[in-house]
Formats: C-alpha cells, sequence, structure tokens
C-alpha cells in the first residue's frame, strides 16, 4: 500500500503513517519499494514523484502469522491417533528433525556455553523467554531454563511435544539434553540440562 492509502484506511495522517513505517522498518517489519511504473503497467514520466509501496516482510508476516493453534492441536490429536507406536514416534522424529533444519543456521558458536546463548536469543527472537542458570561448580555447565512454554495450550494436551523440543534442544546444541523440571508438573518453569 501507499502512504495514502495506508492514511485513508487506518484514518491516520499522512504524517503520522511516515513516521511509523519508519519505525517498522528499523524493525526489519517492513520494506519499502519505489514504483517505476504507473498502474497497469503504463510507464512513468521522468517527472514527479515515484510511488511509494510499502509491504510486511517475512519476519513481520511470521509475527503476524501466529493465529495456527487450532490447526497444530487438530494435527498434534491425529498425530496422537496413529496406533502403530512406531509410526507415531517416527513422526514425532521427524518433526524434531524439521525444526532442528529450521533453526539450525541461526546458532553460531563453537564451544557449547556460545551455542547455549545462541539458543537463548533465537528463543527471545520467537517470544519465548529463555536463559541459562549457572552452575555451582565452574565445571558443570549452565542449565537453559524456559518461563514461558512456546506451545502452552498444545503441551498442556499432547505432553509428546516435551520430547521433541528436548529432542530439537539437544541436535542444535550437539549434545544430549534431559528436561529436568517442567511447568507441566508443577514446576515454576522448564529447565533442559546437559546429560
Amino acid at each position: 500500500m501507499t502512504v495514502s492509502e495506508m492514511s485513508s484506511v487506518t484514518e491516520v495522517t499522512p504524517n503520522a503513517v511516515r513516521q511509523r513505517l519508519a519505525r517498522l522498518m528499523a524493525q526489519a517489519l517492513v520494506d519499502e519499494e519505489i514504483e517505476r511504473t504507473g498502474q497497469h503497467g503504463k510507464q512513468r514520466r521522468e517527472r514527479g514523484r515515484p510511488t511509494h509501496l510499502y509491504s510486511l516482510t517475512e519476519k513481520a508476516r511470521r509475527q503476524a502469522g501466529d493465529n495456527f493453534a487450532d490447526f497444530a492441536m487438530v494435527l498434534w490429536v491425529e498425530i496422537r491417533a496413529v496406533d502403530d507406536p512406531d509410526i507415531r514416534r517416527e513422526l514425532l522424529q521427524r518433526v524434531a528433525d524439521a525444526l532442528t533444519r529450521q533453526y539450525r543456521g541461526s546458532i553460531s558458536g563453537a564451544a557449547l556455553k556460545e551455542k547455549m546463548l545462541s539458543l537463548t536469543s533465537l528463543f527471545s527472537d520467537r517470544r519465548v523467554t529463555m536463559s541459562t542458570m549457572s552452575c555451582e561448580s565452574e565445571s558443570e555447565l549452565p542449565i537453559l531454563v524456559v518461563e514461558d512454554c512456546p506451545y502452552p495450550q498444545l503441551a498442556e494436551q499432547v505432553r509428546a511435544i516435551c520430547a521433541v523440543e528436548t529432542k530439537m534442544i539437544s541436535d542444535l546444541l550437539g549434545e544430549k539434553v534431559q528436561l529436568t523440571h517442567c511447568r507441566l508438573d508443577g514446576d515454576r518453569c522448564c529447565q533442559f540440562q546437559i546429560s
């Protein structure tokens, strides 16, 4: 949309729209494109102002499109309804592997502690509060603490999501991780420890 189109739709002044667009572009949530041709592909004249079009970035579409809870819930219920435990286990493994592939490029660092910090940053970007908790001994590795469940409604219905998340975190860190505390068991938060 153009600034004037957005101004008309939102009933906000064009200056206010421009200010908000500038903030959204600084956050990489909106892209600006300069249209060089007129409507229906007609060439614009050399004089006059070009048309600026604004659209959501992929990052913004991901944030705006978080209304998939119903679909995910039905999908998990159907996976759980598969009679053959081997097929069910294979499906859950494939989900964990797909999530690992999706996030692997965002994990950096050579040392395990660096990877853990990178993982906490990745989860924070996805609006999930994750941190590392230091252990009493310097030789022990930190514990990953997840304050907010990434899949709260789903986890309450389908406990297997915890196993998928544990597998994904293990794969991303390259170390076996164990879920030692879980909100579903009444704990304040979930904790993952290198085993």
